[in-house]
């Protein structure tokens, strides 16, 4: 194995309950017992960790699946490596509002791209005529709950059952999630790390990468066994997000996150079809462009 490494990760999102694995293996020394300097950023956007992974200046970037075909499109070279976190992933909508109901209403969106035809396929799945261009998706970036507090949306796109689900709730405002895999969209709501292609390749670089992804499980690990304690180193980093939602969002989330790091090839296969059959790319993206799962090295120095 090689010796000290230096690994740049960004976020998909701002740090929020679905990293906790990765702060308290940083907070605890996991990554360096491992012979890893972690340094992780946050994005500017959902796709900006991306194409700093492409571009060579950062080594991994976490995303959700749903991203990964038109980014291979588009030229990034990235491919993902694991999982380590599942949730509910849909379509937030206020009480007393259905798919049938969206014509002419707003939705909150940070995937503007993938919101129509998605949320199309899901009213046409209940048997819905839903035009792609009849709704008004709107880009609030990260924050969706406050289009629905402030009456400027009657749901949001994109939503993890953990937390904007909870966070709605708690704000008083009465939601349903329409979970995607339940309406035949296979957009799971799994948060993934991806890799450039060339790092896979690469024994040193990816021997490098499986030291971190043992550093993720051990953090997973962590979080299972010492609940309270875990929230507390969290809470260490995130101060600001101490208080009573973030104590019900944990709550909920630490379930979620697995040790089990492998990557569905078959559910990657139906997105992958999905996309390309409505339109979002040019053509169908092969698993093996898209996956390249690694193992896990439990230790290191």
């Amino acid at each position: 194995m090689s010796g000290r490494a230096t690994v740049g990760l960004a976020l998909e999102w701002f740090v929020n309950v679905d990293h906790a694995p990765i702060v308290v293996a940083l907070e605890r020394g996991l990554f360096d017992e491992r012979g890893l300097d972690v340094h992780v950023v946050e994005p500017v956007d959902h796709e900006a960790g991306m194409a700093l992974v492409a571009a060579g200046k950062l080594d991994l970037a976490i995303t959700e699946p749903i991203h990964m075909p038109g980014e291979r499109l588009e030229g990034y070279p990235i491919v993902a490596i694991g999982k380590y976190f599942e949730t509910g992933f849909g379509l937030l909508l206020k009480k007393g509002v259905g798919l049938g109901d969206l014509a002419g209403t707003t939705i909150a969106a940070p995937l503007g791209t993938y919101a129509p035809a998605m949320v199309q396929a899901m009213a046409e799945y209940r048997g819905i005529a839903l035009e792609r261009d009849a709704v008004h998706y709107a880009d609030v970036s990260y924050y969706l709950v406050d289009a629905l507090r402030r009456n400027e949306a009657v749901g949001a796109f994109a939503a993890f059952e953990n937390v904007e689900v909870l966070e709605a709730r708690a704000a008083g405002i009465e939601v349903e999630l329409l979970r995607f895999l339940d309406h035949d969209v296979p957009s799971p709501g799994h948060l993934v790390f991806c890799a450039h292609e060339d790092a896979v390749d690469d024994p040193e670089r990816r021997d490098v990468l499986e030291r971190f992804l043992g550093g993720v499980v051990a953090g997973v690990h962590a979080v299972r066994e010492d609940p309270d304690g875990a929230l507390e180193t969290f809470l260490h980093v995130a101060p600001h997000l101490r208080g009573e939602l973030t104590q019900q969002q944990w709550a909920d989330t630490v379930g979620r996150f697995t040790d089990d790091l492998s990557l569905d090839p078959e559910l990657w296969a139906r997105l992958a079809r999905f996309v390309h059959e409505r339109g979002l790319v040019e053509r169908e993206v092969s698993v093996k462009e898209l996956l390249r799962p690694l193992g896990v090295t439990e230790q290191g120095g």
